[in-house]
């Protein structure tokens, strides 16, 4: 589905477009790319000012309702819809975003091109009649639940993540770790470089030379010293909650940024307790359990009304329940 913005040009506009320049109104006040102007031109009706077919290099008078067609593309593979259910945080003419469920992979891959989040929100899109495909603007891991967006058109998406390299959009995290942090660390900074682990398919590894920056922002918002039993017979000596936010969006960055310091996220089978190091990692190798990482607020701005949104996934069923069993409050995310 083509995305059409329309502005009507005011008398002050005129001052910082050069007397109405019509490329200078698009920039400027409907924040269009020189590359998607290149593309109007070709769309049928692309750019017109008050229902005219009009240059981007010819003026617009004082009045004139400027209106252009940002014409969709499906690049790539085609995503396979299917029918299964979506828990639908927000949903507005641009755009979804999801409560992502644990366990759930966000997007196909070679090899696998169903069962994925991508896959079911295709699957709602064609039910409600909505016709176009679901762009990915972030991902989650497969372990990690919470908030996730997914745009629905070219436009929406390239503002989405233009913001998020821009860190002008964010996600705030609930992590549970082991152990309890002493005076004077109960928040902090983590930094460093990371990079894949050799010969180990899916792992991550802090290195000191090459590799890729990444950082880490934490505060303890509950702890417990007591011993704990975390549901499979280890015993735990303590555990804190943590509220987290990144500068970087690394694979694996926050579950090997806390093991690396010596807190590994509960049940986290690849950089926690008895994490395979070598081989053919797998995320959730039992099926169930996982690396208690959620993504519980999501703050961003619309691309195109400008309205700040700040969305809330609640935390999950099985966080909750370990949180329980380490006598820890579940807080209102």
């Amino acid at each position: 589905m083509d995305k059409v913005l329309t502005y009507e040009v005011k008398e002050e506009d005129m001052a910082d477009t050069a007397g109405g320049v019509v490329s200078l109104l698009l920039k400027n006040h409907l924040h269009v790319t020189g590359h998607e102007i290149s593309r109007a031109k070709f769309a049928p009706g692309g750019i017109t000012a008050s229902g005219r077919p009009i240059r981007v290099s010819e003026r617009a008078k004082v009045g004139d309702v400027i209106r252009v067609t940002l014409p969709e593309t499906q690049d790539g593979a085609r995503i396979l819809p299917e029918d299964a259910p979506i828990d639908i945080l927000y949903e507005d003419e641009d755009l979804i975003a999801l409560n992502k469920r644990a366990g759930e992979v966000v997007h196909p891959s070679p090899g696998h091109y169903t069962g994925t989040l991508a896959n079911f929100v295709a699957g709602y899109f064609q039910k409600e009649g909505i016709a176009t495909a679901p762009r990915i603007t972030g991902r989650l891991d497969k372990e990690t639940s919470g908030v996730i967006l997914f745009a629905k058109n070219r436009a929406a998406a390239a503002r989405l993540i233009r913001e998020r390299n821009k860190n002008e959009s964010g996600r705030t995290y609930f992590a549970l770790v082991e152990g309890t942090f002493p005076a004077g660390k109960k928040e902090g900074t983590l930094t460093g470089n990371m990079e894949k682990a050799p010969d180990v398919l899916m792992l991550r590894r802090m290195t000191q030379e090459g590799g890729v920056p990444a950082t880490t922002r934490y505060r303890v918002l509950e702890e417990t010293e007591r011993t704990w039993d975390d549901g499979t017979g280890r015993k735990i000596p303590g555990a804190s909650l943590l509220v987290v936010t990144i500068d970087t969006g690394r694979t694996h960055q926050i579950r090997l940024h806390m093991a690396s310091v010596g807190h590994p996220i509960v049940h986290d089978t690849l950089y926690g307790f008895g994490a395979v190091q070598e081989g053919h990692v797998v995320s959730m190798p039992d099926g169930t359990r996982r690396a208690l990482l959620h993504a519980g607020i999501m703050t961003f701005t619309q691309p195109f009304t400008g309205r700040r949104l700040s969305l809330h996934a609640p935390l999950p069923e099985d966080f909750a329940a370990v949180l329980t069993m380490a006598g820890l409050p579940i807080p209102n995310v």
